[in-house]
């Protein structure tokens, strides 16, 4: 729960566990709550300044809209998330790089846009 996180003080755990709600609630149908749970863990990454946290979480809002069949939405994201995690020289930026590209849903979202 992130209220343990909030406790001691650690947003970027809230940020995390605010995603990882975020995805559940997508993979149970319930986007409106989904979209709040993930906006939620971006502005909380964007205010830290954490740019891995911000690629991740605009990849989560990309699979949301994807599955919504926001499919303009969903590549604006993931695009966003890409560019963001190839200006990074970070190790764990390079595996999220790859684990993108190999993306299911990405692949899905890039075959459903013009």
């Amino acid at each position: 729960m992130p209220w343990h996180f909030e406790v001691l003080g650690d947003l970027s755990g809230v940020a995390l566990v605010t995603a990882n709600i975020g995805l559940v609630h997508m993979n149970t149908g319930d986007n409106p709550a989904a979209l709040m749970h993930c906006n939620r863990a971006l502005a909380i990454n964007e205010d830290l300044g954490d740019r891995l946290g911000i690629a991740n979480a605009m990849s989560n809002l990309g699979d949301v809209h994807g599955t919504a069949g926001n499919f303009q939405a969903a590549l604006d994201h993931f695009n966003r998330a890409l560019a963001l995690l190839w200006k990074s020289k970070t190790e764990m930026a390079r595996h999220m790089l790859r684990v993108a590209y190999w993306s299911p849903t990405f692949e899905w979202v890039r075959m459903r846009t013009p």
